[in-house]
């Protein structure tokens, strides 16, 4: 016993030693793990820099000491062959783990910027060493799979200097080339880096490849230089510098840059010398313009995120500067790496199969741009906090969606998809293929229409699923904002490769004509899913450059039906203009602005060297070919110089089609056009049907492209199962088409030295149409198979002819190798150039100058060239005037030339142009003073433009300004070796409290003061392009004004809108803000915006400040054609007058623009204006003192003058209506406007009183489908008559206004608007005597003593009030449910403010608050806000002087709750949405007082009928029958409250803008779902086509059939059993009665029961003494069947 209480005591021991062990441990370890960081002596930064020799070792040691964590990577080489190190720290790193976010950090792709490289290196160390230890490490570590790549640019760095901050020496590559120039970019447009243009280097390719074949999250590639966290993007299309260049996800990546800045030690707090960060961030492009940055192309092509951050003001600093850097950056490199685990993560999964599915496109619908699910199913979506809609796409799958995800501070947000497959059609067999015939294609397998959103998600899935081969751009925006989506297919995506011709499909330019859209993007799946499967397919991509535009016209297609065989729905775009027909024609002038889709277009064509197109159309079966129109208008054949080309490529599609070459669409449709035949199923454009507009005409004849337009089928819009049959017939003429881009010549033309020559003229003589080369010198020229004489030519070289044989097969390469001119021998004739910059001059002052010889031998003295500006006063005497402008500080006359035609006209418009403002610029003095001669003489010699130009405007020339200046400045100095004593940016000095101003400036002043110059042109050098105000400040409220002039000014200069390049700076199409050029004070430019109203730009027209004389010649025959469209401009815009309604000026009327603060100068005495306007709608908005406000609508085309005539009508009188006058008022509207009104009694009091009613609309009587109705009550107290007089004002006012204001005009042609002035007109009687009353209850109720706005049902509490309403309520209500109103406004008085529902409390005591209340407080905001007064919330009325309303609106229950008001009744029971306004604190005010209070509330309340038209409105009907579906319940996901459809299909339903998810829902058809996007201003029109649901019970047909048959089944069977049980019964009772049938087995039975009865018996008495029992069934025991006695 006591040996086992020893061994007990010793086991207890043990075990508390263990346990204590155990603690000690675990407390320790915790200790270790709670560090927070370790120390800066346990990471070696004492080293120095780390040469690639010593970065390796680090690297396999690392790899080698910590293999559970580690594993080392090489990404690729270097040109010189070394290994770019990544090593992976991870806690698995052999493992793809599901759901672990890929990181990595670049460091060092500036081989002189090292910093990053070493930090990368400690931060290896750092992560190693602490793993395990640090509690922050080890979870980042296990939850993360981390790359860190030190060094991109390893032989750079050998190259680089220890110490060297500025120096670029290994900045580059060993081949010289900037890697981070180097990247493919967005807009490779006009990029003139070299790293561009040199070629993918191999450590770029290396990256590119580790980029998109991991998924990487996010990144970060550090630098050096300064000392900032950069964000994309790095570039812009405008390419220039300081321009912000934001990317859809600019929120986040602001947060991400923020993140790294705030915790560096001191990069939020600190810049570099001579930068300026705010908070230590940047977005790239605003610093700097970077084309073909690393970060960008992270961002672009792949799901990475990446910020570039600068580390270290020196690029190259010291090592002993190292320790520091560690430190720095150390908790910024932590949290930045862990950002990686915010936003929203997840995965996605098949809803049947519960797989993964990769590549799933995850949509988020604020943000345009999607990043996609990888191997696990698993994706990350980098967010800033907030609330975003989410939707996944995968082509095979419906969409999921998931709306009203958060997104938090902290971790990321979890949310898991699961798609459901979408049904797979049968294929029919492929067409069997001439050419491309191979048998193992990879064919699409979902054929399904697309819209916008889905087709979006499906070309950036492509995107990124075959980068190596694909580009995705946009060439623009439609009207409605749809980007207008090109996909690129090639072996080099995204650069023009020498010699390879480029080829597009355009789609869609007609909305309703869908086939081409679908097949554009089956053939996107089909070249992308078979390169490199199919040799011919992949030899197609790798030898052509093939661009894909599924739609052109996005708008339109959102627009069009689904079955839709000839209809017009959806053909135009959102503005309703035919995009094929609004390109430039040949031969007829176009009027109106282009549209974006079509400037779009024109923009994409000329930027690229397309070759050939096709644009595929749909509604016959035919190949079109040019030209569409001819001068006559006439259905005939209208050759282009190229017809027989365009056959052969008409014929190669045709020919392929199964059946286009029959040339009978008719067998497919034949109801539609039944007799049209087309000869091998081709046909010229004109000679089918003339059209004027088109596109595949301005291809032809402005560039070099070869266009024809292709007719896919008769039905325009066929149905999704009809998809596959296009496809199969179409597929094989699409390929054998773009094959047709190899025939003919192509080639290049050379200089000596075999540099391409671009824009050489190639000409095939007789035919009269010339291509140009490209870039590079190539080219291409289609031709059919014969023999040619081909020359090319180009400015500065002799031309070379070449004669060339074309074959059937694929194009004969012919190269030009062209001699310069000057080498040539003088005795060879070369042909005379017909480009007017190299034109002879006789033949150039022939052409374009009136024969005016012209010397540039010099440049004019000042003196010469006031003697020049005497000579041409004397010559033109009649047209031009001397004009003293003033003296320069050194006494020299500054003079002008002012050119007008003299006539009766006063008030012409003024032009200014001046040169010389610097003088050491004198290039505009010479322009200028030929400019004047150029116009006297064209006027003199009769030309017309000139002429007219001359007698409707006045031109002041005014050829040098600094004249002191020009006289110390020296020719050939190009730089700006000259300031002096410039004036140039002293016109605003004065008001800043400068010195007095010089004399020139001065004179200048008083210019402008005098002379209202409506253009304003000045003319310097230092750069070509043109510039447009503000020279000190950003945008103005006429930027777009400003900008079309400058534009216009570029775009007729033949090379300043191509951003001609100057040194190494070039203006985006030869265009610039002032302040984005160089910011400059006090210029003249920004004092005539300013401070003359007027609007000033300036031409740069030289490079070189003060160029040799000898460059006179060009500049002069480059600008002359601008300086005269800049003249022309003065008459585009609007002219004309402000009148009475009697035609007679308005003295003192004033004028300006909608949204503009600057008036329009109009004649005080005369009423007339003019005003220079961009293309395009402009409002203008007209006073004048006694006469109401009108707003004018004008649609301004280029180069026109609109002449408008602006009528004004007296101001409205305001007085009292009693009952009669009343009446007598509305109907004497209702006569004098019989086209817009409807009078009428909707009913009548209690003392029979008639309660009037007013509709005013363009149709009235009857409910328009489609039209909003708004009414406007008062009355409902009989003394609170204001608002009785403010309805009659406002039917007054808009029809005397309607066609004379365009606003008011547009809401009753759009609008049903109606008035019941009066609903109390007893109460209203009552109180007549009561005016100037402000308080009391005189009349305030009606007959019978019932406050009307208190009679009305109420439910708000769930219970529904059966009192019975008076007379007036009875048939208010009754009209009210007579149409379909979505809005209302009821005039009260008593006080100042707009109360919204509801007005009743809950069961609970609390204000009710409606569903609909943020657009129930956007309209009652939106009232007060135009109110003078009411907005500020302090009505102070006498009887309740402290009362306040926030901002001037109010929650009904929050005031003064009460039920059965009107307001909740419109709310619960009409769906209508009614504010209540409170109109003045004065119930029954003086008579005097109610003009003041129409001028008050009468924008409030016209606005109010513009709120009518927000939201969303449309149809609902039945998809099979196109029959509208009446009460039909419109829901909005998240509002408890419905709209419902009129008789007619139709809905409104008032929204603020953002996006929502609405359902519709009707009996007997199934639900349908979309999500809207409602915006501003203008309500989203949406059309529900609901499918007729078949359900019975909401069951299937199938299932409620077999439902139904086995329930009756089992009725049967339940039915016979009883009736079994019924029959065996019956026959039971029939035995109980003596007689039934023998059973023989139960006879047997009973003889063996009485034998063995008979043995238990001792005799026969016993035997006989007993009864006899029945054996049968019976109710009872003692039934005795009969009894035997003794």
């Amino acid at each position: 016993m006591a040996t086992t209480r020893k061994t007990r005591s010793v086991l207890v021991g043990r075990t508390f030693f263990i346990l204590f062990a155990v603690c000690l441990c675990k407390i320790v370890n915790s200790a270790r793990m709670e560090r927070p960081m370790l120390r800066r002596r346990d990471i070696d930064t004492s080293s120095g820099y780390h040469h690639y020799s010593a970065l390796s070792q680090v690297f396999h040691d690392y790899a080698s000491r910590y293999p559970s964590i580690t594993r080392l990577h090489s990404v690729g080489k270097s040109v010189q062959g070394k290994d770019l190190w990544a090593l992976q720290i991870t806690d698995n790193p052999d493992q793809i783990e599901p759901g672990e976010p890929w990181f990595k950090y670049v460091g060092n792709m500036h081989g002189n910027e090292p910093v990053g490289r070493e930090i990368l290196i400690y931060l290896v160390q750092y992560l190693c060493e602490n793993y395990g230890k640090n509690q922050r490490v080890t979870k980042l570590v296990d939850d993360t799979n981390i790359f860190i790549l030190p060094s991109m640019n390893p032989d750079g760095f050998e190259k680089a200097a220890e110490g060297e901050c500025g120096n670029m020496n290994g900045r580059p590559n060993a081949n010289g080339i900037d890697l981070n120039r180097n990247f493919p970019d967005q807009w490779p447009q006009n990029v003139r880096d070299s790293a561009q243009s040199a070629g993918i280097q191999p450590e770029t390719k290396s990256l590119i490849d580790w980029i998109e074949s991991n998924p990487f999250v996010l990144s970060a590639n550090l630098h050096g230089g300064s000392l900032v966290a950069s964000y994309p993007f790095d570039d812009s299309s405008k390419h220039r510098n300081a321009f912000y260049s934001g990317s859809p996800d600019d929120d986040f990546f602001k947060k991400a840059a923020q993140v790294y800045s705030n915790n560096h030690r001191t990069m939020h707090v600190r810049n570099c010398p001579g930068d300026h960060f705010e908070g230590g961030i940047t977005n790239g492009a605003k610093w700097y313009d970077v084309p073909g940055g690393m970060q960008d192309y992270n961002y672009l092509h792949s799901n990475c995120f990446e910020i570039t951050i600068e580390l270290s003001c020196c690029r190259y600093p010291h090592g002993r500067t190292l320790p520091t850097e560690w430190d720095n950056n150390r908790d910024a490199l932590m949290a930045y790496m862990e950002l990686v685990h915010t936003g929203v993560k997840g995965f996605v999964y098949d809803a049947f199969t519960n797989e993964a599915i990769s590549g799933a496109v995850i949509i988020v619908q604020e943000i345009a741009h999607n990043v996609t699910s990888v191997s696990h199913g698993d994706y990350w979506r980098l967010l800033a906090p907030g609330i975003y809609n989410m939707a996944v796409f995968k082509e095979g799958y419906e969409m999921s969606r998931a709306n009203n995800v958060q997104v938090i501070e902290g971790p990321a947000t979890e949310v898991t998809f699961r798609l459901e497959p979408t049904e797979r059609p049968l294929q029919s067999p492929p067409t069997v293929a001439t050419q491309i015939s191979a048998g193992s294609f990879i064919e699409p397998t979902i054929f399904h229409h697309h819209n916008h959103e889905v087709m979006t998600a499906m070309l950036q899935d492509y995107a990124h699923r075959y980068p190596h081969i694909t580009y995705l751009y946009s060439i623009g925006q439609s009207v409605q904002g749809r980007d207008l989506w090109v996909m690129e297919i090639s072996d080099n995506p995204g650069a023009h490769e020498q010699g390879e011709p480029e080829f597009r499909y355009v789609g869609n330019i007609h909305g309703n004509e869908v086939v081409g859209r679908e097949l554009i993007i089956n053939m996107i799946q089909f070249l992308c899913e078979n390169y490199g499967h199919s040799p011919e397919i992949t030899d197609l991509v790798d030898k052509t450059r093939i661009h894909l535009l599924p739609s052109i016209n996005p708008d339109g297609y959102a627009k069009a039906k689904e079955g839709d065989v000839q209809g017009e729905v959806g053909r135009a775009n959102a503005n309703n203009v035919d995009l094929n027909r609004d390109f430039p024609d040949q031969f007829y002038e176009r009027e109106g602005t282009l549209q974006p889709e079509t400037k779009a277009g024109i923009q994409w064509t000329l930027a690229y060297p397309f070759v050939l197109s096709a644009g595929l159309h749909g509604g016959s079966l035919v190949a079109n070919y040019p030209y569409d129109s001819d001068k006559l208008m006439k259905v005939m054949y209208s050759k282009c110089p190229d017809d027989a080309v365009y056959i052969q490529l008409s014929e190669a599609y045709s020919f392929e089609h199964p059946t286009m070459h029959l040339g009978h669409p008719n067998t497919q449709c034949p109801n539609v056009y039944p007799d049209e035949t087309f000869d091998e199923g081709i046909t010229n454009g004109a000679a089918w049907y003339n059209i004027r507009g088109g596109f595949q005409d301005w291809t032809y004849l402005h560039s070099n492209c070869f266009e024809i337009t292709l007719e896919l089928g008769c039905v325009k819009y066929p149905k999704g199962e009809d998809l596959p049959s296009y496809w199969n017939d179409n597929k094989m003429a699409m390929l054998k088409f773009i094959q047709q881009a190899h025939k003919g010549v192509k080639g290049f033309v050379l200089n000596p030295n075999g540099v391409g020559i671009s824009n050489a003229t190639i000409r095939v003589t007789g035919i009269d149409h010339n291509i140009t080369t490209a870039r590079d010198g190539d080219y291409w020229r289609l031709l059919i198979p014969n023999s040619y004489e081909i020359t090319a030519f180009a400015d500065g070289y002799a031309p070379q002819t070449q004669t060339v044989t074309v074959l059937e097969d694929w194009a004969v390469q012919v190269n030009f190798t062209l001699l310069l001119a000057s080498s040539i021998d003088p005795q060879v004739t070369v042909p005379e150039s017909s480009d007017p910059l190299t034109m002879p001059d006789a033949k150039w002052d022939r052409i374009y100058n009136f024969n005016l010889q012209q010397n540039f031998t010099k440049y004019l003295s000042n003196i010469d060239l006031q003697k020049k500006m005497a000579e041409l006063r004397a010559m033109y005497s009649d047209i031009i005037t001397l004009k003293q402008i003033g003296i320069s500080r050194n006494n020299q006359n500054i003079v002008g030339l002012e050119m007008r035609v003299s006539n009766r006209t006063v008030n012409k418009p003024k032009v200014a142009l001046f040169g010389g403002l610097h003088g050491n610029q004198p290039v505009g003095r010479e322009l200028l003073w030929r400019l004047a001669q150029h116009l006297g003489e064209g006027y003199k010699q009769g030309d017309h433009l000139i002429t007219n130009l001359l007698t409707t405007t006045t031109i002041l020339i005014i050829p040098a300004l600094d004249v002191d200046g020009f006289t110390i400045a020296s020719e050939g100095k190009c730089e700006d070796t000259y300031r002096g004593d410039s004036f140039a940016e002293s016109f605003l000095q004065n008001d800043a409290g400068h010195m007095p101003e010089r004399p020139e400036v001065t004179a200048m002043k008083d210019l402008f003061g005098l002379d209202k110059f409506s253009l304003v042109l000045a003319i310097e050098s230092g750069g070509v392009f043109t510039r447009y105000p503000l020279d000190n400040g950003d945008s103005t409220e006429d930027d777009d004004l400003l900008f079309d002039l400058a534009s216009q000014y570029s775009l007729a200069h033949p090379t300043m809108h191509v951003g001609e390049l100057c040194g190494d700076k070039a203006m985006t199409g030869g265009i610039s803000r002032g302040s984005d050029w160089h910011r400059a004070l006090n210029t003249i430019q920004d004092y005539v915006y300013l401070k003359q109203n007027s609007f000033m730009v300036t031409a740069h027209v030289t490079c070189c400040l003060y160029p040799d004389h000898d460059k006179l010649k060009k500049a002069w025959r480059e600008n002359l054609e601008p300086l005269k469209t800049f003249l022309h401009l003065i008459h585009q815009g609007i002219h004309g007058h402000i009148h009475t309604v009697m035609n007679e000026p308005i003295a003192g009327a004033t004028l300006k623009l909608q949204g503009h603060t600057m008036n329009i100068s109009v004649d005080p005495q005369t009423a007339e204006f003019h005003r220079v306007l961009p293309p395009g709608k402009h409002y203008l908005i007209a006073t004048a003192p006694g006469f109401m406000t009108v707003r004018r609508q004008v649609d301004i085309m280029p180069n026109q003058l609109t002449h408008i005539t602006i009528n004004l009508e007296r101001e409205l009188n305001v007085s009292y209506h009693d009952y009669n006058k009343m009446e007598v008022m509305m109907r004497t509207l209702s006569q004098k406007y019989p086209g817009l009104t409807n009078f009428k009694t909707i009913g009548r009091s209690h003392d029979l009183l008639q309660l009037w009613s007013l509709e005013i609309s363009k149709q009235t009587g009857e409910h328009l489908p489609g039209k909003p109705e708004i009414k406007f009550i008062a009355g409902m107290h009989g003394n609170e008559v204001v608002g009785r007089e403010l309805l009659l004002a406002l039917a007054e006012y808009l029809l005397k206004n309607y066609q004379k204001d365009d606003i008011v005009t547009k809401l009753v042609d759009h609008t049903h608007i109606h008035f019941v002035p009066d609903m109390n007109p007893e109460g209203s009687e009552a109180a007549k005597s009561t005016e100037g009353t402000c308080v009391g209850n005189t009349g305030k109720l009606n007959t019978h003593g019932v406050d009307l706005d208190r009679d009305f049902p109420s439910n708000i509490s769930g219970i529904i009030d059966e009192k019975v309403p008076e007379d007036e309520t009875n048939y208010v209500m009754k009209w009210m449910n007579s149409r379909p109103f979505v809005m209302s406004v009821a005039l009260y008085g008593g006080t100042l403010m707009v109360r919204y529902p509801y007005n009743t409390k809950d069961t609970a005591g609390k204000p009710s608050i409606t569903p609909d209340n943020d657009v129930f407080q956007h309209l009652a905001q939106t009232y007060a806000n135009l109110h003078p007064s009411m907005h500020l919330g302090t009505p102070a009325c006498p009887n309740n002087v402290g009362e306040e309303f926030d901002g001037g609106i109010i929650h009904g229950a929050s005031w003064l709750p009460y039920s059965g008001s009107m307001q909740d009744y419109n709310y619960d029971y009409l769906n209508c949405l009614e504010l209540d306004v409170f109109v003045e604190c004065c119930n029954y005010p003086q008579a005097k007082a109610l003009k003041g209070l129409w001028e008050n509330h009468q924008a409030s309340l016209v606005e109010m009928i513009s709120q009518v038209h927000q939201g969303i409105k449309g149809f609902v009907v039945d998809r099979e029958r196109e029959e509208p579906i009446e009460d039909a319940i419109i829901s909005i996901e998240g509002r408890e409250h419905h709209a419902r459809t009129h008789k007619d299909g139709d809905f409104w339903k008032i929204l603020l803008p953002g996006s929502y998810q609405v359902t519709v829902k009707a009996d007997g058809y199934a639900d349908k779902t979309e999500l809207i996007h409602v915006q501003a201003e203008k309500a989203t029109e949406v059309h529900f086509k609901l499918r007729y649901d078949k359900r019975i019970m909401g069951l299937p047909p199938v299932i409620f059939v077999i439902l139904t048959a086995v329930i009756v089944a089992l009725l049967v069977v339940l039915i016979i059993f009883f009736v079994v049980k019924i029959y065996r019964s019956s026959n039971t009772a029939k035995m109980k009665r003596g007689f039934y049938r023998l059973d023989g087995e139960k006879m047997y039975q009973e003889e063996y029961n009485d034998r063995v009865a008979l043995r238990d018996f001792n005799s026969k008495d016993q035997l006989l003494s007993n009864e006899y029992h029945d054996f049968t069934d019976s109710e009872s025991d003692n039934e005795i069947m009969f009894n035997r006695t003794s």
